[in-house]
């Protein structure tokens, strides 16, 4: 470098002006420029830290074993790695729901490698976790004892952005029912008063609307059948179709 050239760069140093990458490295000692050559060590150490050895737990336990050190195995089990390994891997709601709060909460304890990277993985293959998280908090989620059928349901009937026929249908398809389904008379005014309760439809006078297996008509094409069970006539009604699209 010559003179000049030396000089000015020696000015922005003092300035504390290191906007350039190989600047970092560079310090003024004795009115002389020298390279940090241990900055630069330190510098990579860290990125094989951070980028390489502490991007899993099972390349970590390998590096410490490659040193001699006795790696025995933990008994915390960490379900984001297994969702990284394996996206249809059978996880449960809760199991997964519940490393995802932690995740959130920015004060992980035991989690390697990018937590931003594993809460987007998550967010990714199973967004109904994201969406109960947001929608519904980590202690609403408890209290519904984290199923997915009850979540659902919370989720649908705090919608504020959806019409109330498609709530209820939506209740139902969340509930198993699909083109084919029948059940009888009975089965059908049980589960769709559970949808009205649910979603607290009331009446003029204030009451919760009281369910009729022949609502269902209101939203579906349905046929109504006779069958015998258990020895009785018994009135059934099968799904055939819906009747419209439900727009949100």
């Amino acid at each position: 470098m010559g003179e000049t050239n030396r000089r000015k760069t020696i000015q922005l140093i003092e300035k504390g002006n290191k906007s350039g990458l190989n600047e970092m490295y560079i310090f003024k000692q004795d009115d002389k420029l020298s390279l940090d050559e241990n900055l630069i060590k330190l510098d990579i150490v860290n990125f094989k830290i951070t980028k390489q050895l502490y991007s899993s737990r099972v390349t970590l336990s390998d590096e410490y074993s490659k040193y001699g050190f006795n790696v025995t195995e933990t008994q915390e089990i960490i379900y984001s790695d297994k969702l990284v390994s394996n996206p249809k891997a059978r996880i449960s709601f809760k199991d997964m729901f519940i490393e995802y709060a932690k995740l959130k909460s920015k004060i992980p304890k035991f989690f390697l490698g990018n937590i931003d990277e594993r809460i987007i993985k998550i967010e990714q293959e199973k967004p109904l976790i994201k969406e109960a998280y947001e929608k519904l908090g980590v202690e609403r989620v408890e209290s519904l004892k984290y199923r997915v059928t009850n979540i659902r349901n919370a989720i649908l009937s705090e919608s504020t952005d959806t019409s109330t026929d498609s709530k209820i249908v939506e209740f139902l398809k969340t509930n198993g029912v699909g083109v084919g389904t029948r059940k009888t008379a009975k089965e059908w005014k049980e589960l769709l008063q559970d949808a009205y309760n649910l979603l607290n439809l009331k009446l003029t006078y204030n009451r919760i609307k009281t369910a009729k297996a022949t609502d269902l008509e209101q939203w579906f094409e349905v046929k109504k059948t006779t069958p015998k069970i258990d020895g009785k006539t018994t009135s059934c009604y099968t799904i055939i179709r819906q009747k419209i699209i439900f727009v949100t």
